[in-house]
Order: structure tokens, then sequence, then C-alpha cells
């Protein structure tokens, strides 16, 4: 009789788990489709705002000789858009993705956008971080070596680089993270939160 009670109960609680684990999942999907629908809709009002041609920005290019040719920028300029603060737009061609960037982070507004980490295009010293949702950061670790990657500034600046390689970092390395020498880096969680999948760039100078 206590084998019995003891495995309809195990039986209990495995259903109860499964019922937990399900909800769980729902929850996260829930999450991650209102994540990126709502970083759309801001993509959408920030090239609204911008000067525009099909589609597309008419880009200030930075760099055209090979030199800085930007003046050095104290603090980012910035569009306030549903309430928050943004600096502009990354774009990942080669993951059909772009995605508006948040002046600062946090893990609320990580929820809706990705974040400036540190630093910025200027310095070029600039982190973006963002969740591991399908429709944020969540296919970097596909980018490859050589690939193009562009950051456009609420004032029209585009700044262009190339994927030099993608690395796992521990989830404290914090001076790694800042102290690459990369003009570019951007990241995201591992699933369990334990690890960053980490993508090093660095700047390509145009001259169109």
């Amino acid at each position: 009789m206590n084998k019995r009670r003891l495995g309809a109960g195990l039986m209990a609680l495995g259903a109860i788990l499964l019922a937990a684990a399900a909800l769980l999942v729902r929850e996260n999907h829930m999450e991650e489709t209102e994540a990126g629908d709502r970083a759309q809709a801001v993509l959408g009002e920030m090239q609204r705002r911008l000067n525009l041609e099909n589609g597309r920005i008419l880009p200030k290019n930075v760099g055209q000789t090979g030199e800085e040719s930007a003046p050095q920028i104290a603090e980012l300029p910035t569009m306030e858009i549903d309430g928050d603060e943004y600096i502009g737009m990354i774009e990942l061609p080669t993951l059909d993705r772009s995605l508006p960037v948040m002046k600062d982070w946090s893990y609320p507004k990580l929820r809706r956008s990705p974040c400036r980490y540190w630093g910025s295009p200027e310095k070029g010293n600039f982190v973006i971080f963002a969740h591991n949702y399908s429709r944020h950061f969540g296919s970097i670790r596909d980018l490859a070596t050589g690939d193009p990657v562009q950051f456009v500034s609420v004032d029209g600046r585009v700044y262009r680089y190339s994927v030099e390689k993608i690395e796992t970092l521990e989830k404290g390395d914090v001076d790694k993270m800042l102290n690459s020498g990369y003009d570019l880096t951007l990241f995201t969680c591992t699933y369990g939160g334990r690890h960053r999948v980490t993508v090093r760039l660095s700047r390509v100078y145009s001259y169109e």
C-alpha cells in the first residue's frame, strides 16, 4: 500500500512539474514575442523620424578618408520614444536584423531592446548587450568572420564594422568584455546565463 501511495505521489509530482515547465515555456515565449514586436515598433518610429529614402537612412558616412573625420562627441545624441532614450540602431545584414539600441542598460530595459553596455562608437570601445531572444541577439553566434555590421546613430551617422572573431566569456569576465581592443563588441547570454556569447568587430572606413 505504501509503495502504491508513493508511486501515486511521484506521478502527481511529475504532472505538477510538467505543468509548471509548460507554463514557464509559454511565459518565456510570450515575453520573447512581446520584446521582438516592441523592438520593431520602436525601430519603425526611429526610422520615421530620421531622413529616409526607400526605407533606408541617407547616411552621413564617418571616416571616408580613413581618418577620424567626425568630431568627438562627449554625449551621445539620443531620441526619446515612449519614455525611453535611444542612441541609434544596430544593423546585422547577414542575419536580416535591425534593432534599436537604448542609451544605457538595466534588466527591465533589456526585455524591450538591446542596450549600450559601455563606451561609444566615437571612442572605439563600444559594447552592446541584448537578451538571447530569437529576435534580439539570439543568433549572433551565427555571424562569421568578415560579416558586415553597422551602427546608425540617431543623428544619421553610420559606423561600419566587420566581424573579427566570436568567443565565449565567463559571466564574470567584465574586464575582458570591456578592454578587448576591438572597436565594437556585441554580446548576449548563453541559455542558462553562465557564459556570454561575444562578437568582436573592427571599424571599417568607407571610401565612397
